[in-house]
């Protein structure tokens, strides 16, 4: 039995989310990205963990690659950032995490004995905290998407196609299902995070088979559905077939990852809060049609640390007014990160940034972050990519082919596969000449007693944070 459990199982009622006392519950908090499933651009690697992985063993080896990696587990998330975060009046803390921590590819089904070690460790922080968990399958066997947050080393969607996959996955929510299926911490369970299925026959099939299965073992829990093209789209999902399903977009603004002023024009367009609100109305129509819960699972702003990143700040306070005005759930992509995102950062001065400062200064030149706004930031990817874009519009002699697609395709294929793989071992070698005991010292760098706090960010996500 896990952590004290004072607030009761979550139901759905309509478009509302009800505790067991039959009040209505917003879930409003943050995602922990990085800690259970590792991307680039939050603490500073280039390409795709399982190739940081694999890059730091080389290195380092087995057993200096296990204090690596185990002291950035042990530190990124502890009991204070929790602590922390309910103190800003969060309810709930979504956290991402990448199938290899319960399941080997050489040994498929097979869930490893200390596969929840750290998710316990997490549900029993929030229980004595009294914040509920979301559990978010981010990087999927057989990858749902093609980006790197899926930890998907060559762009391959094969999850949706492929039944082996299906039933690794499926068996995968079973187990979690199963083992947290009296702990009333836990909202629910986001099935995939962000997915691309070229077909709405197969993400419609993926999703009920995955829901079918943790129905034999768990009758209780709510589960949480994303859109199609990384939570975008929903005109592909069949209604709601289950009475505890509730629905998730996911809502990055063009505002809030610009670098201009807001409101103000970006690519031609108007932006202020009216625009938000339409475009957001848009997002979730689906919801409205059939009158079911809606969570906001990620948005966010970049900061550019210039100073128009008071208009990334009022961007979000906008897109949450907005939120607010439908009373829907919401979680802000990220709690942690070097500096981009974070709500809390890693002090520009730790032994962290001091040892990886060569290479990120490497990726930023290269743009190796994988989205469009870091690789537009980089002469380098900006000029290659154009290129070659331009060499097939003169070869094909065809205006109407989907050149926009081709472009954000390089962009991530050139920054993620290519580049980043070829990085990989220039990276680990930053660390070679270092001991166990540095390693751990060097780790302690993303203690929340050590970050820096954004404090105009928690101003206004205190602000929204209430009843």
């Amino acid at each position: 039995m896990l952590g004290e459990r004072k607030i009761g199982f979550l139901k759905v009622e309509g478009s509302q989310i009800l505790g067991d006392n039959g009040q209505s519950v917003r879930l409003m908090g943050f995602n922990v990205g990085e800690w259970l499933n590792m991307e680039g651009f939050i603490t500073g690697f280039p390409g795709t963990e399982s190739g940081l992985r694999a890059a730091i063993k080389n290195e380092l080896g087995e057993e200096k690659a296990h204090v690596f990696f185990e002291g950035m587990l042990n530190n990124f998330v502890t009991e204070s950032d929790v602590r922390h975060i309910a103190s800003l009046g969060a309810t709930v803390i979504r956290v991402p995490f990448n199938y290899r921590h319960f399941e080997d590819d050489s040994l498929p089904q097979r869930i490893k004995e200390e596969s929840f070690t750290y998710l316990d460790r997490i549900v029993n922080w929030c229980a004595t905290h009294k914040v509920y968990v979301i559990l978010d399958l981010h990087a999927a066997q057989g990858w749902q998407n093609p980006d790197w947050h899926s930890d998907n080393p060559r762009r391959a969607v094969l999850v949706w196609t492929d039944e082996t996959y299906v039933d690794r996955v499926t068996n995968l929510w079973i187990e979690i299902a199963r083992h947290y299926k009296d702990e009333r911490t836990v909202a629910g369970f986001n099935i995939l995070n962000e997915p691309v299925s070229p077909t709405p026959e197969g993400l419609n099939r993926v999703y009920r088979k995955v829901v079918e299965g943790i129905r034999k073992v768990d009758s209780d829990h709510l589960i949480f559905l994303e859109g199609n093209l990384f939570s975008t789209c929903f005109d592909e999902l069949e209604p709601p077939f289950d009475r505890n399903l509730v629905y998730s977009c996911h809502n990055y603004t063009t505002p809030g990852l610009s670098k201009g002023l807001y409101p103000g024009k970006m690519n031609g367009i108007w932006y202020d809060i009216n625009k938000l609100r339409q475009d957001f109305k848009n997002r979730r129509a689906y919801m409205s049609e059939h009158n079911v819960p809606n969570w906001v699972g990620e948005f966010g702003s970049i900061y550019w640390n210039n100073r128009h990143d008071r208009c990334r700040l009022r961007a979000v306070d906008d897109l949450l007014t907005v939120i607010d005005n439908y009373r829907d759930h919401w979680t802000i992509w990220t709690y942690k990160d070097i500096g981009m995102m974070g709500t809390v950062y890693v002090n520009p001065s730790s032994a962290w940034i001091k040892r990886i400062r060569r290479t990120n200064v490497i990726k930023k030149k290269l743009g190796l972050d994988g989205w469009e706004p870091f690789a537009q930031e980089s002469i380098f990817m900006r000029t290659t990519v154009k290129k070659i874009v331009d060499g097939v519009r003169r070869a094909t002699k065809n205006a109407e082919l989907p050149y926009k697609q081709l472009k954000l395709t390089l962009n991530n294929t050139l920054s993620v596969v290519v580049l980043a793989d070829f990085l990989l071992p220039f990276y680990a070698s930053q660390f070679k000449d270092m001991s166990s005991d540095e390693i751990e010292h060097m780790m302690q760098s993303f203690r929340w007693e050590k970050c820096v706090r954004r404090d105009g960010l928690e101003q206004v996500l205190r602000n929204h944070l209430g009843p």
